[in-house]
C-alpha cells in the first residue's frame, strides 16, 4: 500500500517545492532609464518639450538615469575617423541624476582606421565624456557620470578593432572608475561565437530594429516578438551583466515600385490624419494617392508607404523577451526614445505595465 502512494506523495512533494520556490523567488529590482537622442541641430523647442515632459509625466516612473548621445562618429575617407554630430551634457533637470554619456559609432570606423590611431580615439571619446571629479552641477541639477555606452553594430570582420578600441577606452584617463558598457543587438547576442563578446562592464541588449525595414513584406522590423524570441531559441545567457532597451518610437517607410526610397522618422499612424496623400489599404500599410513632397521625398500616385510602431501590446512582448535575457537581479530599462510626440502615443501606465512585467 505504501510504495502504491510513494509516486504520488513525491509528485505531491515536487509541486509543493516548485510552488515554495516560485513564491520565495525575489523581484528584480529595475531602475527605469530614458534615451535621449536628439542632436544640438535639431529643432531646439522639440528637445525642451521632452525635458518637460520627462519632468511632469515620465517622473512618474522615478527614473534616476539618463542615456544621453554626447557624440557620433563617422568615417571619412580624407579626414578619417570624425564627429559627424556634437551635443553637450543634457542639464535640463530638476533633481540629482545619472547622466550615461553615450557615443554612436560607425562600422565603417572599424573597417578603415587604423590599429595605431585607436588609442587616440579612444582618448578623445573619454575626454568628451568624462569631467576629471565625474560630475558637475548646473544651476538644475547635479549630474553624475556612473558610466560611459559605447553604440557600435560590430560585425565579425570589425571584431578585433572595436575591441581592441573598448580595452583602449576603457584604460584612458579618466576611465578607471567608471562603468564602461556596450549595446550589443540580438544578432550578436545569439551569434556571440562569431562576433564576440566584447570587453565591457556590462552589456545594453537592444530590443528593437530586428529585420530589414527596406524590405516591404516586413510588417513590423521594429519589433515582432517571433523573430526576438528566435535569436532566444537554444541561446545561453549572455556571458556578461546586462541591461535591457525597449522601443518607443515609429516611422514611415516610402517605396516605389516595391523599392524602398526613404525612412521618416517619428511619424505614426495617428498622423496620417494630418495628410492629403496617403490612403489606408490595410494595417501598417498606405498607398500614395496624390503626387506629393513629403519630408524632401517625391512621390508619385500608386507608391506605398508602411508605418511601423509600437503599441501596447507590442511593449510588453518586449518586456516578456527582455525577462527571458535578464542575468542579474538588478537591472536598468531603458525607453527609446526620450521626445514629447513619442510618448503622446502612449498612456503613463503603459510604460509602468512594462516595468512591472520585468520586475516580477
Amino acid at each position: 500500500m505504501y510504495k502504491k502512494k510513494l509516486p504520488f506523495l513525491l509528485l505531491l512533494l515536487s509541486i509543493i517545492l516548485v510552488f515554495g520556490q516560485c513564491k520565495m523567488r525575489p523581484k528584480t529590482i529595475v531602475t527605469p532609464a530614458f534615451y535621449f537622442w536628439k542632436n544640438d541641430s535639431d529643432n531646439a523647442s522639440d528637445s525642451y518639450s521632452s525635458a518637460n515632459l520627462f519632468e511632469v509625466e515620465v517622473d512618474s516612473l522615478h527614473p534616476k538615469r539618463q542615456y544621453v548621445k554626447v557624440l557620433e562618429v563617422d568615417w571619412n575617407p580624407a579626414g578619417g575617423a570624425y564627429p559627424r554630430a556634437k551635443n553637450d551634457f543634457y542639464s535640463g533637470f530638476n533633481d540629482t541624476l545619472q547622466v550615461v554619456p553615450t557615443v554612436f559609432i560607425t562600422n565603417r570606423v572599424f573597417e578603415n582606421i587604423k590599429t595605431e590611431d585607436l588609442a587616440l580615439l579612444a582618448t578623445r571619446i573619454a575626454r568628451k565624456c568624462i569631467q576629471e571629479d565625474y560630475s558637475y552641477t548646473t544651476n538644475k541639477a547635479t549630474i553624475t557620470t556612473p558610466e560611459v555606452q559605447i553604440d557600435c553594430d560590430w560585425t565579425a570582420t570589425t571584431q578585433e578593432r572595436y575591441f581592441d578600441f573598448l580595452r583602449k577606452l576603457k584604460a584612458a584617463p579618466n576611465m578607471e572608475k567608471v562603468t564602461l558598457s556596450a549595446t550589443i543587438r540580438l544578432y550578436q547576442y545569439k551569434y556571440r561565437d562569431k562576433t564576440g563578446v566584447p570587453p565591457v562592464d556590462r552589456g545594453m541588449i537592444m530590443l528593437y530594429n530586428l529585420n530589414d525595414l527596406r524590405k516591404y513584406e516586413v510588417s513590423n522590423s521594429i519589433f515582432d516578438k517571433k523573430e526576438a524570441e528566435a535569436y532566444l531559441l537554444n541561446t545561453p545567457s549572455y556571458p556578461l551583466p546586462v541591461d535591457v532597451a525597449l522601443p518607443l518610437f515609429s516611422w514611415g517607410v516610402g517605396f516605389h515600385d516595391g523599392k524602398f526610397v526613404s525612412l521618416h522618422n517619428d511619424f505614426h499612424p495617428a498622423d496620417v490624419s494630418k495628410t492629403s496623400f496617403l490612403k489606408k489599404e490595410r494595417d501598417g500599410y498606405y498607398e500614395v494617392i496624390k503626387d506629393t513632397v513629403f519630408q524632401k521625398t517625391y512621390y508619385r500616385v500608386g507608391d506605398k508607404m508602411k508605418i511601423e510602431y509600437v503599441d501596447k501590446q507590442r511593449l510588453m512582448d518586449a518586456a516578456a523577451v527582455a525577462k527571458q535575457v535578464l542575468n542579474t537581479k538588478k537591472t536598468n530599462v531603458s525607453f527609446y526614445h526620450l521626445d514629447a510626440k513619442i510618448l503622446s502615443h502612449y498612456d503613463k501606465n503603459d510604460l509602468k505595465d512594462a516595468l512591472n512585467l520585468i520586475a516580477e
